[in-house]
């Protein structure tokens, strides 16, 4: 479940996920992938950064899993 930090509206991810990756890491797959699709890398780094950032705060359709591969 996730949890609602205290006067904050961000949601922290769950603690028993099964798989943990490191947020520089999965930028970078990210970045890869669109480029590899013809996206510009600036562009791929902006939705990148916006993608991890809701992984982050648990909203999860709608971060990594938004590139349906």
């Amino acid at each position: 479940m996730a949890v609602l930090l205290e006067g904050k509206n961000k949601f922290t991810a769950p603690d028993d996920l099964g798989t943990i990756c490191e947020e520089k890491e999965v930028h970078r797959f990210i970045v890869e992938s669109l480029v590899s699709d013809g996206v510009p890398k600036e562009n791929a780094k902006q939705l990148a950064d916006v993608l991890v950032e809701a992984d982050k705060r648990g909203h999860f359709s709608h971060g990594l899993q938004r590139l349906g591969r």
